[in-house]
């Protein structure tokens, strides 16, 4: 068999890809790929690689940071009841935090 390169874009994949399966499956994915490249493709490219990794990755990217979920959280709160000090408070409430750290928040999450 021929020896393929790995274009930049799988590379990045690969690197940003966490890998469950640990080496078995970096090395089953590499596999997969040989047995589906044509003979005259030069590089292993992200149309090589399997559904269910491509999948997998588009979950991570859905999966939001704590600080995004906050500042979404407040944001949507902020729509709901308005930027006045009362609403302020209202919403510092509803979360279950202190007014103060709602402020935090807002400037921190520079929402």
């Amino acid at each position: 068999m021929e020896q393929k390169d790995i274009s930049t874009e799988v590379y990045q994949y690969f690197l940003e890809y966490s890998w469950p399966g640990n080496i078995r499956e970096l090395r089953n994915t590499i596999e997969y790929c040989m047995n589906i490249i044509e003979e005259n493709e030069k590089s292993i490219e992200l149309k090589h690689l399997p559904p269910k990794l491509l999948n997998n990755k588009e979950k991570d990217k859905k999966i939001k940071t704590l600080a995004e979920l906050e500042r979404h959280a407040i944001q949507n709160l902020l729509q709901i009841y308005g930027n006045s000090s009362e609403a302020k408070k209202i919403i510092a409430k509803s979360l279950g935090i202190g007014i103060a750290t709602l402020y935090r928040k807002i400037k921190n999450l520079e929402v």
